[in-house]
């Protein structure tokens, strides 16, 4: 058993920490401001090397791998800026490579590795949630294609073209299809005003008799779930490497303005009271990044971790909502002002009990999986 990073590995985290302060780190104030992304983000990303490292390279991608590919987005989560391409091409871009037909792996992949496209995929409904059983969207086959009515929710990055994994309940049976956005049938809303992850620009996708060919369809008629369920614990990965990452920027932060900051002449560093938070913060932090890594390289062993993924992202989320939390508390009053990093923290922490199945969505499948042994 080995706790140390390859020499690969260090110089393929090094390049990520590069680009996120060269890149990120400057805008990232402004995104959240502004809510987008500038729109020159995807070359420099593709320059990079990080969209397609789950992409085969038969493909244009690096296959690069799950661990590495985490080592990278938790530097590129580091500044509070979320980077959307370099989440949904490679998650959208594996599951086509695992399960996609040859005919669609071809179409897809290499403009998903360019960034000449933007991946992404929906399973949220409006008056269901995120309950598999009760889904309300429906697909029924005419002819050669597939008609698609109904509308998703919350779908990150649903009005930017490129493909979109969607769900859909075809005779009582969740199903995955390949849909092309912004074509005839397929609309949607204006991005949601959020408080949190701006610059991923998460809209309502709605359609109206859409017609997808038949070769489209994604798997198998009532494979859905198992695709769902591989997509989300690899997007729960990813999100635990993100929380791990805004943890420690908190207790950076922290570190920075204890020193910095005086009380009677001498920085508050120096007081019992402050070093106990930031102790406290590191203690949290160390076991959420290596459970990370270590998920992420059961992932590239080609292991089922969607009771593991469930695991971690419960813990990653609430050590970064509780680190951030703490890091504020260093700060006092100051904290809750904009003039410092730590507020943008802070909120952002919020997210990730949220996001890809809330803590208690997590805590159901860990539980089930108990259950079920």
């Amino acid at each position: 058993m080995q706790f140390k990073l390859t020499m690969e590995q260090e110089i393929i985290q090094k390049q990520a920490r590069e680009f996120a302060q060269r890149e990120l780190e400057p805008i990232a104030a402004q995104v959240d401001r502004d809510g987008k992304i500038p729109p020159d983000m995807t070359e420099k990303l593709v320059k990079a090397g990080f969209l397609g490292m789950l992409i085969p390279k038969q493909y244009g991608g690096s296959e690069a791998g799950v661990l590495n590919w985490v080592l990278v987005m938790e530097q590129l989560s580091y500044p509070a800026c979320h980077c959307l391409e370099a989440m949904s091409n490679n998650i959208v871009g594996r599951a086509i490579a695992l399960l996609g037909t040859e005919e669609q792996k071809e179409r897809y992949l290499p403009l998903l590795a360019k960034g000449q496209v933007i991946g992404s995929y929906a399973f949220t409904e409006p008056g269901t949630g995120s309950d598999p059983k009760s889904l309300v969207t429906t697909a029924r086959l005419e002819g050669d294609s597939w008609v698609i009515n109904g509308i998703k929710r919350f779908h990150t990055g649903g009005h930017l073209d490129g493909p979109a994994i969607i769900f859909a309940n075809v005779d009582d049976k969740t199903t995955a299809f390949l849909v092309d956005k912004n074509v005839e049938g397929y609309s949607c809303s204006k991005p949601f005003e959020l408080m949190v992850g701006k610059g991923l620009e998460t809209v309502d996708t709605r359609f109206d008799d859409l017609r997808v060919p038949k070769g489209n369809l994604f798997g198998e008629v009532g494979g859905g779930f198992n695709i769902l369920f591989s997509i989300t614990a690899e997007g729960r990965v990813m999100l635990a490497a993100s929380a791990t990452a805004l943890a420690q920027a908190a207790l950076d932060e922290a570190v920075k303005y204890a020193k910095q900051r005086t009380r009677r002449g001498v920085p508050i560093a120096s007081m019992q009271a402050i070093q106990w938070l930031l102790a406290e913060m590191a203690c949290r932090i160390e076991p959420a990044r290596w459970a990370t890594y270590r998920i992420a390289w059961l992932t590239d062993q080609g292991q089922d971790t969607r009771m593991e993924s469930a695991m971690l992202k419960l813990f990653a989320s609430r050590v970064a909502k509780e680190v951030a939390d703490m890091g504020i508390q260093v700060h006092g009053s100051y904290g809750l002002t904009k003039d410092f990093k730590i507020e943008r923290i802070y909120r952002q922490a919020k997210m990730f009990e949220l996001t890809e199945g809330s803590s208690e969505v997590q805590r159901s499948i860990a539980a089930g999986s108990l259950l079920m042994r």
